[in-house]
């Protein structure tokens, strides 16, 4: 059987949280949707919920990026 987008999603960013230590996730008020929810387990310090503001993502995220 064929796997999911969400399940395909998760598995992908678990395991490239795991390979880069300075990966996060920024969503906007999807991580339920997405099925995020294991991720926000296991790294609850990586995850950033922004609420549903897609033009604040832009700016943390080129803040963070710019920060290094």
């Amino acid at each position: 059987m064929k796997k999911s987008f969400r399940a395909t999603l998760i598995d992908t960013v678990l395991q490239s949280a795991n390979d880069y230590d300075n990966l996060v996730v920024l969503n906007a008020d999807s991580a339920r949707a997405l099925k995020l929810t294991d991720f926000t387990a296991a790294y609850p310090d990586r995850m950033y919920g922004m609420g549903i503001s897609e033009a604040d993502m832009v700016g943390t995220a080129a803040g963070m990026a710019a920060a290094g």
